[in-house]
């Protein structure tokens, strides 16, 4: 069975929809400089740390922002701020960016071919991605569903 990280490093890029098109988000430098802080599976609690440890600087905030995945840890839950960092721990694991949206969509078991229309723009799909339940998940329960129906 494959890693987390070559599953995802194998599907993540090139596929079919246009999620995996488009530019990429442009971080503002308070933004990069505090991504880069953060290291893997870290929350935004470390960052507050950083900042407690500068003087005269006063702390505004949640500490469960700005958190980092980890590669062999499960992902925190996917919801519609999934592609934005300071609204959760949707920082990739690796790399100083938050995940993509075909990147939470396969966190949430979306089939690699799904496709999903950026004519709403980037919200919409987040948002559908964020309130779903993994397609796998729903199957797993109606088939114990139509097992139970059919036992009667």
């Amino acid at each position: 069975m494959d890693s987390r990280r070559n599953f995802v490093g194998k599907v993540a890029y090139g596929l079919a929809g246009t999620l995996a098109a488009g530019p990429a988000r442009v971080w503002g430098a308070n933004d990069r400089i505090r991504i880069g802080i953060i290291g893997a599976g870290d929350r935004g609690m470390e960052l507050i740390n950083h900042i407690r440890a500068c003087p005269n600087t006063e702390i505004a905030g949640f500490a469960d922002v700005y958190g980092r995945m980890k590669w062999d840890d499960v992902s925190p839950t996917i919801t519609s701020g999934c592609f934005n960092p300071s609204k959760g721990r949707f920082l990739h694991p690796s790399q100083n960016r938050a995940i993509s949206l075909r990147e939470a969509s396969l966190l949430q078991a979306f089939p690699r071919n799904y496709y999903f229309s950026l004519n709403g723009g980037k919200e919409a799909a987040a948002l559908m991605i964020g309130n779903a339940l993994p397609p796998a998940f729903i199957k797993k329960h109606a088939l114990a569903i139509k097992a139970s129906l059919l036992a009667l």
